[in-house]
């Protein structure tokens, strides 16, 4: 929602967006972080006359490279909720209006509520209205107030997915010509051979990879328990990867207590490019999610020609296409099933590395780059 009396831009020829990244912690780097780390250097590059003012805690603004039409704002402390808070409803907005930029850009859908500029908010998924019991009263009430509140107001929502789409318009009754959808890209920049080397020789192979914070929608213990059912059948062990979360203890000790849990692995949390080399050289990317508003391991194990196997929930049938084996939720018996078919099975692999391969070509960040950048010029100059 604007404020009254906010400034109205007119197709301005040079742009300045203020890009709220109150959300972004490089030690906690979920979607979010990685669409925004993609997206930035994207756009610069796109549009010689765009500026940026980006607003973030000071350990995230390190990770974006200098750059003279990007300018940085330390927000101290956002990761407490009160001063995100203040950040995102006062200091922001008022930051807009000072330096004369033509919208508010909110890259983790939090955002002001009242904007003396045009907003545009872009939305990730909303799991809390699917699975509240995974999120505590404090996030759930964050996220009711400031997520949705930021975009019911905001001028336009980017959302990752026409899953995502479809849910904001059930979910929040938003109306379908205000929401654009932009699907997210995959790395293609190979890992450093040392990197790979490193992993290789740190990994026991062949593997089943899984990464990703032990969220307790992400499936882990569904996955290890389709793995007990197959490990006496296959040589494989089973990696995980990522930062401990809610589930952690959980999956800990269903590793503990697996009967085949010396061949199960939790790495905890790695560099991207050891995630990178881990993609490259497991044998399958088994995705048990229960939940995602896209699902960029998807996109990423098709990118090098690791098969697929997922479920059929939520944006994963979207994002994977006839390029996957995918399989109920919470069903570890058909997970086992499928991963033992794609293991045993060289004419399914062969078909699914080269339909994954095509698929993953249809995602791009530089495409998703170019389409913002169309978003942002539109809405500037409504």
């Amino acid at each position: 929602m604007r404020q009254e009396g906010g400034d109205k831009a007119r197709s301005p020829k040079r742009m300045r967006v203020a890009v709220n990244a109150a959300f972004f912690r490089p030690a906690d780097i979920g979607g979010s972080g990685v669409y925004l780390q993609n997206l930035i250097p994207r756009l610069l590059k796109l549009d010689s006359e765009l500026d940026l003012i980006l607003f973030a805690p000071p350990d995230a603004l390190s990770m974006f490279e200098d750059n003279p039409r990007l300018k940085k704002r330390a927000l101290p402390g956002a990761d407490r909720f009160q001063r995100r808070i203040y950040y995102e409803q006062v200091l922001i907005p008022k930051a807009a209006r000072a330096t004369g930029a033509h919208l508010i850009f909110s890259a983790g859908t939090s955002g002001p509520l009242m904007s003396p500029v045009p907003h545009i908010s872009a939305l990730m998924d909303l799991q809390h209205r699917h699975y509240p019991e995974y999120f505590s009263l404090r996030t759930r009430a964050f996220r009711w107030v400031f997520w949705e509140g930021a975009i019911k107001r905001a001028d336009a929502v980017v959302a990752i997915s026409e899953f995502t789409k479809n849910d904001l318009i059930a979910q929040l009754g938003i109306d379908a010509e205000k929401i654009e959808v932009i699907h997210l890209g995959a790395e293609t920049r190979e890992p450093p051979a040392d990197v790979v080397e490193a992993v290789s020789k740190r990994v026991p192979q062949p593997f089943i990879f899984l990464p990703g914070r032990t969220y307790p929608h992400k499936g882990h213990l569904t996955l290890i328990r389709a793995f007990d059912a197959i490990a006496s059948r296959i040589p494989h062990h089973l990696v995980f990867c990522g930062a401990p979360d809610r589930a952690h203890d959980e999956v800990m000790q269903a590793i503990a207590g697996s009967p085949h849990g010396a061949r199960i692995h939790h790495l905890g949390r790695i560099s991207s490019g050891e995630v990178a080399a881990l993609f490259r050289l497991a044998d399958i990317l088994a995705f048990p999610s229960e939940f995602e508003g896209f699902g960029l391991p998807l996109i990423e194990a098709m990118t090098v020609g690791c098969p697929v196997v997922a479920t059929s929930a939520a944006s994963i049938p979207e994002v994977v296409g006839d390029a996957a084996l995918l399989v109920p939720p919470g069903d570890h018996e058909a997970l086992a099933e499928a991963i033992l078919k794609v293991l045993s099975d060289s004419g399914l692999r062969g078909k699914l590395v080269e339909r994954g391969r095509t698929r993953a070509r249809g995602f791009s960040w530089d495409r998703c780059a170019e389409r913002t950048l169309d978003l942002f010029k539109r809405i500037a100059g409504a």
